[in-house]
């Protein structure tokens, strides 16, 4: 993945990491609640023991908050993309580093009743803690969603990224993900159409994303919100 980007380098930052690179171990669920709530209980099943644990929530309102948590996990938000009037969504990224192994039940929460749309992804080779390098958001109308950059000093930075959009699936189309990413999952269920879909890529020192964070075929009137998250490898 490395070589795609025309990267911005600060060669007083960087620093060469040893060991394996930060990789995608799976999709360990995603759903949408068939009602609106306000809370849900999620079980995950098989999680190898220092791994990461990622949470990506969102749903169709402005303004919302989001708490995610887990017995005898370090659960903390990331980023969250919640303000600033349309669109008129929110989407956050939680991650809980050096997870204990096994089978587990997350606890998610939102500030109003809502259909809550979710995710939740375990990476490995990741920082045990202080894993956060750095964090940015987006928000707009426009054909293809963009993000503000995030700036590593590191190699083997694992990038993750997620959007979250406003409006029916005519006002979207598909959507792709930025040059340099992998697609973890898209989502689209029913009503609401609304897409939530992640990406990630691992990368060297610099700075990020040079392009769009995700591509759309139309925006007719349809926003989308932004995350992104720069986690240190091991």
């Amino acid at each position: 993945m490395r070589g795609r980007w025309g990267i911005i380098y600060n060669a007083t930052a960087a620093t060469e990491r040893v060991g394996a690179e930060p990789a995608l171990v799976e999709l360990k669920t995603k759903a949408q609640t068939g009602s609106q709530i306000t809370s849900t209980n999620v079980n995950i099943t098989g999680v190898t023991e220092g791994n990461l644990i990622v949470v990506v929530i969102a749903a169709s309102a402005v303004g919302l908050t989001f708490t995610v948590s887990a017995s005898g996990e370090d659960f903390a938000q990331d980023v969250i993309s919640n303000s600033g009037g349309a669109p008129d969504v929110s989407v956050a990224i939680w991650s809980a580093p050096n997870f204990s192994g096994g089978d587990k039940t997350i606890t998610l929460q939102v500030s109003q009743l809502e259909f809550v749309r979710y995710a939740i992804i375990e990476f490995e080779n990741v920082a045990a803690s202080g894993h956060v390098i750095d964090t940015n958001t987006g928000q707009g109308l426009t054909q293809n969603a963009t993000v503000g950059s995030v700036t590593t000093g590191l190699s083997n930075t694992l990038l993750f990224g997620a959007i979250r959009t406003d409006g029916d699936e005519t006002a979207h189309g598909d959507i792709g993900v930025g040059p340099g990413f992998t697609l973890v999952y898209a989502f689209a269920a029913s009503e609401p159409e609304q897409k939530l879909m992640t990406e990630y890529a691992v990368v060297d020192a610099g700075t990020y994303p040079p392009g769009n964070l995700f591509t759309m075929q139309t925006a007719d009137g349809g926003g989308w919100r932004t995350a992104l998250v720069a986690y240190a490898g091991s």
